[in-house]
């Protein structure tokens, strides 16, 4: 019965000892893998701080001009970060303001484009409520705005 005993012992050890190897393979090749595509590369809108941001215009794929930059958010329920947009008005006043969310903006050189934005989307979108959304650093990446 010893010489059992002894058999299952030395294949329950010999059995961690693979698992510990296999798992130490694994952390190394986890350690190796690109960073995930959450991450802000730069020349990206992500890698951008909230103060740069602010005050750009924003243009279609047409190059038209669809708004400006008023302010970046982070919705206070599901933490999308989004950015305010104003739109028409005069010196600052009547202008209408909507908030799009961050991940539609892309850098185009130096131009902040929304591809898909029109003026009619833009009347589609819901309007800015401050109630609804809090105010980012503005010395945050815009990418880490929500973490």
């Amino acid at each position: 019965m010893r010489k059992g005993f002894t058999t299952v012992r030395g294949f329950a050890l010999s059995s961690v000892a693979v698992l510990l190897l296999a798992g130490c393979d694994a952390a190394r090749q986890q350690a190796s893998l690109p960073p995930p595509e959450t991450a802000a590369r730069p020349g990206t809108i992500g890698a951008m701080r909230v103060a740069d941001l602010i005050g750009r215009n924003v243009y279609n794929r047409d190059g038209a001009l669809v708004g400006t930059i008023d302010d970046v958010v982070i919705h206070r329920r599901d933490r999308v970060t989004a950015a305010v947009l104003s739109m028409g008005g005069f010196l600052g006043f009547g202008a209408d303001r909507s908030v799009v969310p961050v991940r539609q903006f892309r850098l185009d050189g130096e131009r902040v484009v929304a591809p898909n934005l029109t003026r009619e989307v833009m009347e589609r979108v819901d309007n800015y409520h401050p109630r609804d959304w809090d105010r980012v650093d503005p010395a945050r990446s815009v990418g880490a705005a929500s973490r």
